[in-house]
């Protein structure tokens, strides 16, 4: 599937234009995320860059929802459970 690349990036459109896989799982947040930015989360005990959609910056040790994967980078978005 294919998405739009628009600014500012939605839950159905994410940062980047090219294809993603769909994910609904949680993660831990290792180096903060900013909005828009680059940050590390630990996810099924490994590390990877994860990049959000939210206003919000995420800080150390926030629990996340990843909602996609770009190969080079996870999406995420702050959990709210």
């Amino acid at each position: 599937m294919m998405f739009n690349s628009s600014f500012p990036p939605t839950l159905s459109q994410p940062v980047s234009s090219t294809e993603a896989t769909l994910i609904i799982d949680l993660a831990i947040v290792l180096k903060p995320i900013k909005p828009y930015s680059q940050g590390l989360i630990r996810y099924k005990g490994r590390c990877w860059n994860a990049r959000c959609t939210s206003l919000v910056t995420l800080t150390e040790n926030t629990q996340v929802q990843v909602i996609g994967d770009y190969g080079d980078y996870l999406l995420v978005y702050p959990f709210a459970g």
